[in-house]
């Protein structure tokens, strides 16, 4: 492991804690963050990243953005977005790259070892697996991720001007912005409910057959692997007539979608699509592809370690990749150092490299010493409600949401409108008055707040708040 001695210029200024998770360790989601520090290069689109911060405390892992990040990323997006060859030349890539890595963890786990360590075979196995993993986040990640994160205002600004050129009714207006970042299909969770649904209905497909397509819908970069057993606990849960209902409801969003394209100037129908489009690729295509590869990976631990739990699994994987492909290559584990780990542990990723750094310095930018009780934000929908705090910040975590909960989530999308539903109040770090939070909160009448810089960071589950929604702020009662 690389140790930085010196703290990059770009990472003296304002820091902004963007993703925290103590689900999601290190790894391998540092793979996909690696991508975020290489030169951007899509085309004729090049500009040079700022290096990124994974802060490790207590075991929750904090994926910190400099402020550059903003600025660099609003100027790809308004180039990328203005000419489709480049989303074409993207999904290009994706291509062959999700085929090198379906080909590669298509191999037999055993044949990579010898006396319970990697052989030649296993580690160039591992190495290849793991740059093809970097290489996927880098062409389908990074893009859609920074829309959302950064361009979801631009983009609801626009598009808002152009409806009302257009000339479309109010409803259709309303529901196109309330769905520009929906799907057009069916997401992976839709279409599994769908085929539960029939499942229900018919019989088919078999309990073997949605084993064998959906096994690593809920599994993210670590955790649940659907068997027939589980499946079944699911499926009696379930209540006919209210899943017939939700499932009904996903081909009418389908359809109406489709509906208003065609009524749509050519080229707003185009954009809208080419969102959409990127949305799949990284709320649904990236799953798909990436949830199997981390199957994959955690039975290679499996081999390794034998009867291993997920717990201690997630402990070993706040890790660098580096010190875990020497660990599978026979290292001894410190369980001490792990321990540490747990604890405090800085990484910086520059220019495609996993650095840590020793100091404290990127903590204090990163945290600064102060004791707030109060976040503020924009109000999207009235009310004043006080609740317990669940974090959701990606699909994974969507089928824990509890109802009754206040959500808080980075932004929101369609695949979070079932647990929208359930709320009590919603709260996310990002987005305005025509985000997909807002509109929606609106709609559904729960008090919501955008645009609370500082939200993720303050805020872990089971927080008890205050949401004066009418005011635009957030008072933290019990931390």
């Amino acid at each position: 492991m690389k140790v930085l001695n010196e703290i990059p210029e770009a990472l003296k200024k304002r820091l902004d804690v963007v993703y925290k998770t103590s689900i999601t360790p290190f790894f391998p989601i540092c793979l996909i963050a690696k991508a975020y520090s290489l030169p951007y290069s899509i085309l004729d689109i090049k500009f040079k990243m700022p290096p990124l911060v994974g802060i490790i405390e207590n075991g929750s892992v904090n994926w910190v953005f400099p402020e550059d990040f903003e600025h660099i990323s609003k100027k790809i997006l308004k180039k990328l977005l203005s000419d489709e060859k480049y989303w074409n030349y993207i999904k290009e890539n994706e291509k062959e790259l999700s085929k090198n890595l379906l080909n590669l963890i298509n191999h037999d786990v055993n044949a990579l070892f010898e006396e319970n360590r990697l052989n030649k075979k296993g580690k160039k196995l591992i190495n290849e697996l793991f740059k093809s993993y970097e290489m996927y986040g880098y062409y389908v990640d990074v893009t859609p991720f920074l829309v959302q994160a950064y361009y979801e205002k631009e983009i609801l600004e626009e598009m808002e001007r152009e409806v009302t050129k257009a000339n479309l009714k109010k409803e259709d207006k309303e529901f196109l912005l309330m769905n520009l970042f929906s799907l057009d299909r069916l997401s992976n969770h839709e279409l599994f409910l769908t085929k539960i649904l029939e499942h229900m209905e018919t019989g088919e497909p078999s309990l073997k057959n949605l084993e064998k397509r959906f096994y690593h819908i809920y599994h993210d970069y670590i955790g649940e692997i659907l068997d027939s057993r589980k499946l079944k606990k699911i499926i009696e849960k379930e209540k006919k007539e209210k899943l017939k209902e939700e499932v009904n409801s996903f081909f009418k969003r389908i359809n109406k979608i489709k509906e208003l394209k065609r009524k749509l100037p050519a080229q707003l129908a185009k954009k809208w699509s080419l969102i959409q489009d990127m949305m799949f690729y990284y709320n649904e295509r990236k799953k798909d592809v990436l949830n199997k590869v981390n199957i994959f990976i955690r039975k290679v631990f499996e081999k390794r370690f034998g009867n291993i739990s997920i717990n201690e699994l997630r402990k070993i994987y706040q890790l660098s990749p580096d010190e875990l492909v020497e660990i599978l290559s026979g290292k001894q584990i410190n369980v001490e150092e792990i321990e540490k780990v747990q604890k405090f542990r800085t990484y910086v990723l520059l220019n495609g490299e996993i650095f840590i750094y020793l100091g404290k310095e990127l903590y204090r930018l990163a945290f600064p010493e102060e004791d707030v009780n109060e976040l503020k934000g924009t109000p999207a929908s009235k009310g004043k409600v006080i609740g317990e705090v669940q974090i959701v910040l990606n699909l994974s975590q969507i089928p824990k949401f509890k109802e009754g909960k206040i959500l808080v989530a980075p932004f929101t999308n369609v695949n979070y409108l079932p647990i929208m539903k359930k709320s009590k109040a919603i709260l996310t770090e990002v987005g305005g008055l025509t985000s997909h939070a807002a509109i929606v909160s609106r709609e559904l009448k729960i008090p919501c707040i955008v645009g609370i810089k500082g939200l993720i960071k303050r805020l872990k589950d089971g927080d008890v708040v205050e949401v004066d929604a009418t005011r635009g702020v957030v008072r933290i009662i019990k931390g």
